[in-house]
């Protein structure tokens, strides 16, 4: 397993408290590299960028350099928080099926 799907597992685990910043998107490259004129647009001439589904790869065979793989993932909630939230709602589903048994034991007794 590499690359993407590595990527695609953390993203299934962390549901909801990450999300991918693209290529392209504000936050991708260092903010070091926007603050230099040019910078950006020179390091994609000197190494190639071949977007993959969740960030880039750097292929040996296209520019002599790697293969590296990039993805960025941005923090947009915490963990503990959103799994106490799926829990209370899962919760929340369940009781609804208890009141229902609960009101058809009063009716039948």
């Amino acid at each position: 397993m590499e690359n993407d799907s590595v990527v695609h597992k953390a993203l299934e685990r962390l549901r909801g408290c990450v999300r991918v910043v693209q290529p392209g998107d504000e936050g991708f490259y260092p903010p070091s590299l926007a603050r230099v004129p040019g910078a950006l647009d020179s390091l994609q001439a000197l190494l190639p960028l071949e977007a993959t589904k969740h960030g880039v790869l750097i292929a040996p065979d296209v520019c002599g350099h790697g293969p590296i793989y990039a993805c960025v993932l941005e923090k947009v909630a915490s963990v503990v928080s959103t799994q106490l939230q799926m829990a209370t709602m899962k919760e929340g589903a369940g009781d609804d099926d208890e009141e229902e048994e609960e009101e058809g034991d009063e009716e039948s007794g």
